[in-house]
């Protein structure tokens, strides 16, 4: 995967690093980078057979180049509309955007039926609506939307 840190300045990854939400194009020039100059899709799909990523080439991309944590933080203010974090939430986000740096991706189902979040998950009982809208973002910007 030497390509991708070699051309981390392409517009596509820049957005997936930054958490910016991806069109239909951006998918595309994804599978071609993956599957025409890296390899092709078979390649793909045994290198990605049991990963979480699944057929998304854009979370499969963002478990490698992770995110940008300054970013991930930032937005996750604006959905708390500026609400006081003690150290417990901050430690649960940051554990959350870890989480996406690894894997890629993360769902509601997951904050709530997976350690470690399902045991602290508590810590948010005064956010829990905006927290699942910031997860939802996460989720939903390596989801393409038509350009």
């Amino acid at each position: 995967m030497d390509f991708l840190a070699e051309n981390r300045n392409l517009p596509v990854l820049t957005k997936i690093y930054g958490m910016e939400q991806l069109t239909s194009d951006d998918i595309k020039e994804l599978e071609h980078i993956l599957w025409s100059e890296l390899g092709n899709k078979e390649d793909y799909d045994r290198y990605t057979a049991g990963m979480p990523c699944g057929a998304n080439v854009a979370i499969f991309i963002r478990s490698i180049i992770g995110v940008n944590r300054k970013d991930a933080v930032e937005r996750v203010a604006t959905f708390l509309s500026g609400a006081e974090l003690n150290a417990e939430q901050e430690e649960f986000l940051m554990s959350i955007i870890s989480y996406v740096c690894e894997n890629g991706d993360i769902t509601k189902d997951i904050v709530v039926n997976e350690a470690p979040f399902d045991e602290k998950l508590s810590v948010f009982t005064a956010y829990i609506q905006p927290l699942a809208k910031y997860i939802d973002t996460i989720h939903g910007v390596v989801n393409p939307v038509t350009a």
